[in-house]
């Protein structure tokens, strides 16, 4: 899983914010800072998992960067590996 999640009948890449605490996940000023910082890395360009994986990396800096939360960085990490039931599968 991802930190964002991509809509393409929307066209829409949105925060998975469910996964993140209430308090970060819910901070509208905070997910505008996020949108912000990776409009630029998406706009143009295909969301293969290479460039989700950079995504991560970016919303990762970026709140762990407001909130000095012990293991905060690993947490967020550690979603990568949760399988929602939304990932596609490969053929």
């Amino acid at each position: 899983m991802h930190l964002t999640y991509y809509l393409p009948e929307e066209g829409t890449l949105e925060l998975t914010y469910m996964w993140l605490p209430t308090f970060i996940g819910m901070n509208e000023e905070l997910k505008g800072e996020i949108e912000s910082i990776i409009a630029p890395l998406v706009i143009g360009q295909v969301l293969d998992d290479e460039l989700l994986r950079k995504i991560d990396e970016e919303i990762i800096k970026v709140i762990v960067g407001k909130y000095s939360i012990s293991g905060l960085d690993k947490y967020l990490s550690a979603l990568s590996g949760v399988e929602d039931g939304n990932e596609q599968e490969e053929d």
